[in-house]
This record gives structure tokens, sequence and C-alpha cells, in this order.
């Protein structure tokens, strides 16, 4: 009995202390920053996407902000439909690494390979939290508004992962060999954030949340792996799926569609093993497609090599989530993905200059 009642009051303690600490800390504490909730609108096909003439110069930290125009694009400018004359336009899909989170507009890849070659335009269509569906959707809805010569898809492994169903977004599915959109138009109420998401950050230094946060890991965890080989098998064919139609859309707007793999950090980490980007690569091969994967020379540099490719956790003090938002290239990582990008440019024009306006899509290369 003794016993039990020590335990009981030093529960009880632990958790007074624990409850008395975060109201000492009230005052101090920021809500946590969301960035692309500043930039960031409901859309019915998409989930979401860039509100339209947005400016925070400071958005990520002082002096480092995002534009988006008119047209929903990151730019401090507007665009025309038609390709200016003696230019090349490339429109840049994909998620957040494409996007440039965290660094300045003429930080991001997309917007480096302009400073490699002025013969070249490129459009920043890319979005934060994009899966591949989203990006491939969002180039089939807007990718006609604008000319262009090349229409460059950029992913991540995450992007594959993101191919599950969700309400928040729009869903994929094949039937009858054919690609399906299911869940358009996206409910409202299922694309915003959860105001108690917001409220519950204040409440994170308690043991309770902290247990309720583990307990709610594992039972996802514990879910994700009783169907994780079965997930894995229809977002891959998804995927593919992807990538044709991708393709066949560039073509039809006598574009050249290209595929790149962007490497995380997580792909250096695990250089000796498991290749994500791989699993496609012959895909790309049998269908004739163009496909960039950056990881073999991203494996090629020295651990701290790499990390300069990336952003630091301090780089973001007010987000909810600093190692994520980190995970993003820095100014440097993006410098990297535009020099090797235009160079794989070069030898699909077999090295002619760095002018890129005889690009077309060519014949028998796209299924």
């Amino acid at each position: 009995m003794i016993a039990l009642t020590s335990v009981s009051l030093l529960v009880f303690v632990e958790g007074l202390c624990s409850f008395v600490l975060l109201i000492w800390e009230l005052p101090y504490l920021r809500p946590a920053v969301s960035h692309e909730n500043f930039h960031v609108q409901y859309d019915p096909d998409l989930g979401w996407v860039n509100a339209p003439n947005v400016s925070v110069p400071d958005l990520y930290r002082p002096g480092v902000g995002i534009h988006i125009n008119s047209q929903s694009l990151r730019a401090d400018r507007e665009y025309t439909k038609e390709v200016p004359a003696g230019m090349t336009r490339a429109i840049c899909l994909g998620d957040s690494f494409t996007m440039g989170f965290g660094v300045r507009d003429d930080q991001t890849w997309c917007h480096l390979l302009t400073r490699i070659s002025r013969d070249l335009e490129t459009l920043n269509m890319g979005q934060g939290g994009y899966g591949l569906d989203q990006a491939y959707l969002r180039y089939r809805r807007d990718g006609e508004k604008f000319d262009h010569n090349i229409a460059i898809l950029a992913f991540i492994s995450d992007d594959i992962r993101r191919l599950a169903s969700n309400p928040a977004k729009p869903n994929l599915e094949i039937e009858n060999g054919r690609l399906i959109i299911k869940n358009t138009p996206v409910p409202r109420s299922a694309s915003s954030q959860s105001a108690w998401m917001r409220i519950l950050y204040y409440f994170q230094g308690l043991r309770f949340m902290e247990l309720v946060y583990r307990i709610r890991n594992r039972s996802i965890k514990q879910t994700f792996s009783k169907s994780e080989g079965e997930t894995q098998a229809r977002n891959f064919e998804i995927a593919v799926a992807v990538f044709e139609d991708f393709a066949r859309l560039a073509k039809n707007r006598n574009a050249l569609p290209v595929f790149v793999y962007l490497p995380t950090l997580e792909d250096h980490v695990r250089k000796e093993g498991y290749s994500f980007s791989a699993v496609f690569a012959p895909t790309f091969k049998s269908k004739g497609l163009f496909f960039l994967d950056l990881t073999p020379v991203f494996r090629d540099l020295t651990p701290f090599e790499a990390q300069e490719l990336f952003l630091r956790k301090e780089d973001f003090p007010n987000t909810a989530t600093p190692r994520n938002a980190a995970r993003h290239y820095s100014m440097k990582g993006n410098q990297f993905v535009a020099t090797y990008m235009y160079k794989f440019f070069l030898e699909l024009t077999s090295g002619n200059k760095p002018r890129l306006s005889q690009v077309t899509s060519p014949q028998g290369r796209v299924s």
C-alpha cells in the first residue's frame, strides 16, 4: 500500500510539474508556423495551390521570402502564353523541393537554370506537400495555359508514398487500365488545417501529449506495416501510369517530357543500400522516356559535402517541424540540381551550345 501510494504521488507530482512549467513558459511561446499557410489556398481540383498575388518577403527568415504572381506561379513577374522569341521555355513541376522551400525565388533550381542559360525561361509550378498525382494533375490542368518546350516532372521518394488515398487531395486509381480521378471536388473541410492542431502545439510539453503522440505513431506504423507491400505495389502501378500520361500530355503540347529524381539526405545515408530511384529506371528506359537520376552523383559526395546541399534546423526557429523543413535544398543544393539538369539537357541536344530552343519532343520516344 505504501509503495502504491508513493508511486501515485510521484505520478501526480510529475504531471503537476509538467503543467506548471507549461504555464510558466506560455507567455514566451510562439505558435508554430506552417509556412504554406501564408501563400496557399483551397483548390477543388488539386486540394491546395498557391494563392495568386501573394508576397511574403521574410517568410522563411529575414530576407528570404516568397512571391506568387497572379498566375499562381512562384515568381515576381508575369508570363505570356507564348514562348518569347528566341527562347526555350520549361515548366517545372513537383513538390516543395521544386517550389524551393526555404530559399529565395531566385535561388530555386528552376530559376537557377535560367542563370546557366539566358536562352531558357522557366515557370515554377512546384507546390509544397504535393504528391506525384497532384503535380501531374497541375500540369494536366494548368500546363496548357502556357506554350512550352520542356515539361520537367521532378519528384522525391515521398511523392510516391503520397499517392496513397487522402481525403485532402484528389486520389488516382486505375480501373480497366485507365487512370481515374476520385475525390474531386476535394472537400474544402478536409483540405484545411484543423485549428485544434495549432492549439495542441502549446501543449506539446505535457507528458500526456507525448504519450498520445507515441501511441498514435505506433498505431500508424503497425497499420502501415501490415499493408506496406500492397501499398507499394499500388503506388508503383499508379506512378507508372502517371509517368506515361504526363509524357503523352507533353507530347501533345509539343513539349519534351523530362523526369528527374531529386535525392534527399536520406538517399545519401543509405548509399550502400537500396536506391529508390532505381526501381523506376527500367520503366523509363522501356518506355523511351528521358529520366535523370541524380542519386549516383549525390552519393559520390562526402557526408560533409552532402550536408551542405541542405538547409539547417537553425534556419527555421519558428516552424513546428524544423527537422522536416531542414530536409530541403539550400541555395547550394538547388545549384547542384540545376547544374546537373542542364548538363542532361545538353546531352539530349548532343551538346549543341547552351541554347536549347531546338529541343522538341522526338518522334517515337514517348509512349
